[in-house]
């Protein structure tokens, strides 16, 4: 994304939110490794990339456009609170794939996402990320979805004005 906006010659802001602590999956060993993670490349990746490195390894790998990137080094929902209500124009959720940080997520990003915004998130696979969805769509109305049909399936969330012109909600 960075690279793109460098290349358009546009002034956006583009603020990228982690803890950079990792997840249960950078705490196992090589063995579990071996065991649980299914491709070559991704048991590669995971042997090198260690939670004590995730930030180092992130500037690292941002380093031809780190003028772009402003690393925000907080929880997802603190963080949100440094953003004005309906100011964020593309919020892009990464996060825990557990049902509550995946609905605590959207209670705090969605009110920071202007009217014409796109929200989408990664991981539509994981049954954590299915439930944080349909929690915040039940609690809060209408939750239109558009998905990829990759491996890790993406989902953006479609505006209820635009309802119709992207399909219908899959939840």
């Amino acid at each position: 994304m960075a690279t793109n906006i460098h290349n358009s010659g546009k002034k956006i802001k583009f603020d990228c939110v982690d803890t950079w602590k990792g997840s249960w999956e950078h705490n196992l060993s090589d063995e579990e490794i071996d065991t649980h993670m299914g491709t070559e490349s991704l048991r590669w990746i995971m042997k090198n990339l260690k939670k004590k490195n995730l930030f180092k390894q992130f500037t690292k790998n941002i380093e031809p456009v780190k003028h772009i990137i402003n690393p925000v080094k907080m929880e997802s929902v603190k963080a949100a609170r440094l953003y004005k209500d309906k100011s964020i124009d593309f919020i892009m959720i990464d996060g825990a794939h557990d049902g509550d940080n995946m609905y605590q997520d959207l209670k705090a990003w969605m009110p920071k996402l202007k009217k014409t915004g796109v929200m989408a998130g990664d991981d539509f696979q994981e049954k954590g990320v299915r439930e944080g969805i349909k929690r915040y769509a039940n609690e809060e109305g209408d939750f239109g979805m558009a998905f990829s049909s990759n491996l890790c399936p993406a989902w953006i969330r479609v505006d209820k004005t635009m309802k119709g012109k992207w399909g219908t909600p899959l939840l």
